[in-house]
């Protein structure tokens, strides 16, 4: 199936007009027309948004797939605890700015704990000339 035809659907089983999901996506109702019946596409970052909209994958959307989302405990990642699920989610989230400072302090966050780890092996090794 096609992207215009899929999104077409989303959109009705939502109840969406043409012009509530313009102004999710950030284009004008002419753009969707156009998504919806000639052929166009968007691009990536308003692919993305259309996604987030109906909570669907892109995959879906381009056809690539029938699975509408991924099952992420069997499918993409089978042993996730339910903290990495939640990191996950709120990283997706994220603008890409904050995404960016959320793995600096990630990085930095590890190099406290394995400077810490470092100096507790330290004091329980038995010091050399002792």
């Amino acid at each position: 199936m096609e992207f215009g035809i899929r999104l077409k659907s989303l959109r009705e089983e939502k109840a969406m007009t043409q012009e509530e999901l313009a102004k999710r996506i950030e284009v004008r109702r002419p753009a969707i027309s156009g998504y919806e019946t000639k052929n166009q596409q968007p691009d990536f970052r308003r692919l993305c948004k259309i996604a987030d909209v109906f909570n669907v994958s892109t995959d879906y959307l381009l056809g690539r797939t029938d699975k509408r989302n991924y099952n992420f405990d069997t499918e993409i990642v089978p042993r996730i605890t339910l903290e990495e699920q939640k990191l996950l989610s709120i990283y997706s989230s994220l603008t890409d700015t904050c995404k960016i400072n959320l793995v600096s302090h990630a990085e930095s966050l590890l190099n406290m704990q394995e400077h810490l780890l470092g100096n507790e092996s330290e004091q329980h090794s038995p010091k050399k000339g002792a």
